[in-house]
């Protein structure tokens, strides 16, 4: 196997790491699990339960070489056992939550979430040098491709077992149903998410008509953000059936742009949006899929 293979000729796998402290480099102990037979006077647990988020264990930003691992063949029957070593990779630094999109993604109001949008993305950017050239290569041709570590896991493993498998279909179908602006801090993490799980659904070749998923988009802004009244307008004027995905990518654009200008719009769903960030609740993605976007 050639070095290219392997990914040693690679000069992006740079990460930080905790200088020499090599014999530390586990990290500190996971808290034994709260008690429950453990009980004040008033029969309370004492100390409240406190949801994990993938910032929770993040280390300071600082530069280190990150050890390469197996390359994942696209044609492999096992990748869940690449992904497990992964894991395990990523361990000693506490990065391992952030490749789990179980694990809600934290609130831009978390202390760590600057560290979490930086090691989520460096850690995306790595995994992506530890796949062969034909993922790579798919990868290099999505419509979206994956920013944070939690979907570049999602989407090599989606990539590499199949697109054509029933289960693998109606989890990617449930999971662009179940995008709801309330899930989200922000209308901007909205439409990111919802433009990147409907780029899921044309890989399987049964993506919505562009004239609904637009219309599902501005039903779910139209009171958050005035330029959908002007979006709105404009596409009456159109043919829906002539619509094409790049006619509504401009709209999206467009409800991006007026989404930043907004300044309310981080606040509106911020109550009813769990600690996932970009993903909503499922991914706390799934695939919300701080930062999904």
């Amino acid at each position: 196997m050639s070095d290219s293979e392997n990914g040693d000729g690679n000069p992006t796998q740079m990460l930080p790491i905790r200088g020499n402290h090599g014999s530390q480099s586990r990290g500190p102990p996971n808290p034994a699990p709260a008690d429950i037979n453990d009980r004040s006077n008033s029969g309370q647990i004492d100390d409240p339960v406190v949801e994990i988020t993938q910032a929770d264990t993040v280390p300071e930003i600082m530069s280190m070489k990150m050890s390469k691992v197996s390359l994942l063949k696209h044609n492999t029957n096992n990748p869940r056992a690449w992904s497990v070593v992964v894991r395990l990779a990523l361990v000693p630094l506490r990065l391992q939550n952030i490749i789990d999109s179980n694990v809600p993604r934290p609130d831009p109001n978390h202390p760590l979430y600057n560290r979490w949008i930086f090691w989520s993305g460096t850690i995306a950017s790595w995994m992506y040098t530890q796949i062969d050239t034909t993922l790579q290569e798919r990868i290099q041709i999505m419509a979206y491709i994956p920013e944070h570590a939690d979907e570049m896991m999602e989407e090599i493993m989606l990539l590499v077992r199949g697109n054509d498998k029933a289960d693998n279909t109606q989890n990617e179908i449930n999971r662009f149903i179940e995008i709801k602006r309330s899930k989200f801090n922000s209308a901007k993490e909205f439409i990111t998410e919802f433009q990147r799980q409907y780029h899921v659904l044309s890989r399987f070749k049964i993506e919505p008509h562009p004239f609904y998923a637009l219309s599902i988009v501005l039903r779910e802004l139209k009171t958050e953000i005035p330029k959908v009244q002007f979006i709105t307008k404009e596409i009456a004027k159109l043919e829906p059936k002539g619509m094409t995905l790049c006619d509504v990518e401009q709209s999206y654009k467009a409800l991006l742009a007026a989404a930043e200008l907004d300044s309310d719009g981080t606040t509106n769903a911020a109550q009813s949006a769990g600690n996932r960030g970009g993903r909503g609740g499922r991914r706390g993605r799934g695939r919300g899929r701080g930062g999904r976007g």
